[in-house]
């Protein structure tokens, strides 16, 4: 028979969480297909951090009873606890269709009584079993209009076994941030004012204490950097020098050494690109530590304990 699986996780490592679930949900049965992976807020129960949420269409000769079982017996090696009702979890798995199978029972009800009302279950169904009947007579590819003001992100590449990725996104956010280093180069040559005067006492320590946080960065990676906000293959959390104090050094860096050598050379349009710089950047590495919190099991833990993004003990 076959069954949807829903995953979900948003607590320590949320992805080899999933991973190691598909992998035990393959000693069930036969995995036909595996959704891609999103990214969802939770939905009910106490604060608590974002999930990563998958489907797994799932070819099995176990009857749902004992498929039930199996799901919690995979929980329950991923040290899943029930304290707190809708609380946050290492792994949720939920099944939530069996065939074309309606079964209520005071533990097994089938299809999943609230599927069709979240989204983090029917996006990911739509790729796997868009015509699986859910509990309110529709299916997954009629029922999700519904959910739309839930949000969603959709991670890229076969996250089974590749690094997700942020997709042709990563590579606008290289555009933008190297136009604006182009375009703060150009107006600082046609507008800077060579004569000596006190503002070089403000630019040039600026522009030298950015010079010396990006030579602390990257001596602190100890690895190429790269300007895209994708994680490489293989990527591990980096937290040591500089990044003990700053969880970006090198964007800091940028905006240290454009600002400081802006105004020493009393560019002010310079200094106004600049600022623009420092907001596309504030932008990117958001987007940069979504991304490193799928990837990186620690780095929320690190974000966390980390608070300054760009200058250490400032910002």
């Amino acid at each position: 028979m076959r069954a949807t699986v829903a995953l979900g996780s948003n607590l320590g490592d949320r992805l080899q969480q999933l991973r190691t679930a598909v992998a035990g949900l393959r000693r069930l049965g036969d995995v036909v297909d595996t959704s891609s992976l999103y990214e969802t807020d939770p939905v009910g129960g106490p604060a608590q951090g974002r999930y990563l949420n998958a489907v797994v269409l799932l070819e099995t000769a176990l009857d749902p009873e004992a498929l039930l079982q199996e799901l919690h017996r995979l929980e329950g090696d991923s040290d899943r606890t029930r304290d707190v009702r809708w609380g946050p979890r290492t792994l949720d798995l939920d099944l939530i269709t069996y065939g074309d199978r309606r079964i209520s029972q005071p533990l097994l009800v089938v299809p999943h009584p609230r599927a069709h009302e979240r989204r983090f279950v029917l996006a990911p169904m739509l790729e796997v079993a868009p015509d699986a009947p859910l509990a309110n007579g529709q299916v997954a590819r009629d029922a999700i209009t519904s959910t739309l003001d839930q949000r969603i992100q959709r991670w890229e590449g076969s996250w089974e076994r590749e690094t997700p990725a942020l997709g042709v996104e990563a590579g606008w956010w290289v555009v933008a941030q190297f136009g604006l280093l182009l375009l703060w180069l150009v107006v600082v040559l046609f507008t800077a004012e060579p004569d000596a005067s006190p503002w070089l006492f403000v630019g040039v320590p600026l522009a030298v204490a950015g010079i010396a946080l990006g030579i602390g960065a990257i001596v602190s990676f100890a690895a190429p950097v790269s300007p895209s906000p994708q994680p490489r293959e293989g990527a591990s959390l980096v937290d040591r020098g500089v990044y003990r104090f700053v969880r970006h050094p090198m964007y800091g860096a940028l905006i240290l050494a454009t600002s400081g050598a802006a105004i020493a050379a009393r560019a002010w349009a310079g200094v106004a690109v600049s600022v623009v710089l420092a907001g596309v950047l504030r932008l990117k590495s958001a987007r940069e530590e979504r991304i490193l919190g799928v990837v990186l099991g620690g780095y929320r833990a690190y974000a966390r304990s980390v608070r300054r993004r760009f200058l250490p003990g400032i910002w």
